[in-house]
C-alpha cells in the first residue's frame, strides 16, 4: 500500500511513511533526554554555585574574625606592657570575654 499527494503524480510508500514516523519518535525522544539532562545540569551549576557563594562568605568571616583576635591579642600585650595588676586583670578578663563572644560567633 501507499499513500498517493493528491497535488502530484508521486505516491509515498506506507513504509516509508512508518519508517519516517519512527525516526521522528525517536528524535523526539533523544530530545526529551537532552533537555532532562539540562535541567539537571542547570539545577546542579544552581546548588554549586549556591554552595561556593556560601563558602566564601566563611572564608571571609573567618578571616575576618581571626584579625580580629589578632587585634585583641595584640592589645592584651601592650596593656601588659603598660599597666598595674588590678587594671591588667579587669582588662585581660575583658578581652577574653570579647574573645570568646567573637569564637562563639565564629562557630555559628
Amino acid at each position: 500500500p501507499s499513500i498517493e499527494n493528491s497535488n502530484s503524480t508521486s505516491s509515498i510508500p506506507a513504509q516509508d511513511l512508518y519508517q519516517l514516523n519512527t525516526f521522528i519518535q525517536e528524535s523526539l525522544a533523544r530530545e526529551q533526554l537532552l533537555e532532562n539532562k539540562l535541567v539537571a545540569l542547570q539545577k546542579i551549576v544552581a546548588e554549586t554555585e549556591t554552595a561556593s557563594k556560601c563558602g566564601w562568605r566563611a572564608l571571609m568571616d573567618e578571616d575576618r574574625l581571626l584579625t580580629r583576635l589578632e587585634i585583641l591579642e595584640n592589645q592584651l600585650s601592650l596593656y601588659g606592657k603598660s599597666m598595674n595588676e588590678d587594671k591588667l586583670r579587669e582588662e585581660t578578663k575583658r578581652l577574653m570575654d570579647d574573645k570568646e563572644l567573637y569564637q562563639t560567633a565564629a562557630k555559628e
